[in-house]
């Protein structure tokens, strides 16, 4: 949590060193279980700092499979939410699109949560524009 409102707050600097150090603990410790969020939460800070697409592509395309691979569906959601805006900036809203239907709609509860509302409106916004 500290490392994503450091990253909303524009303290990039410290986001780093931030996620530097979860990477360092997530390594010794063994606890994967939010390594998902890590390399989201990187992807973001890249694209604030820096603004390389590939390099934040790549970290939601990790964040993406590792949820996958937990079984982690609301980690697998936030990360394909990131890829699908990133995508949407990108002109590819048919892409975005392709990602973030099948996830949505194997949500059937919960629809009130923020990480659901979020991906629904980025949705909402593509068949708008595109």
């Amino acid at each position: 949590m500290l490392l994503e409102a450091l990253v909303e707050a524009g303290r990039l600097d410290e986001a780093r060193d931030c996620l530097n150090e979860a990477h360092t603990s997530l390594d010794a410790t063994e606890g994967h279980l939010y390594e998902s969020e890590l390399y989201r939460l990187e992807g973001q800070l890249i694209l604030k700092q820096s603004k390389d697409a590939a390099a934040a592509q790549a970290c939601f395309e990790k964040a993406v499979i590792i949820a996958r691979s937990q079984g982690a569906r609301s980690l697998e959601l936030r990360a394909i939410t990131c890829l699908a805006r990133l995508l949407q900036e990108q002109g590819r809203p048919s892409d975005a699109r392709q990602l973030l239907e099948p996830v949505l709609q194997g949500f059937s509860e919960g629809q009130e949560t923020a990480d659901l509302r979020r991906a629904s409106s980025l949705l909402c916004e593509r068949a708008e524009s595109g």
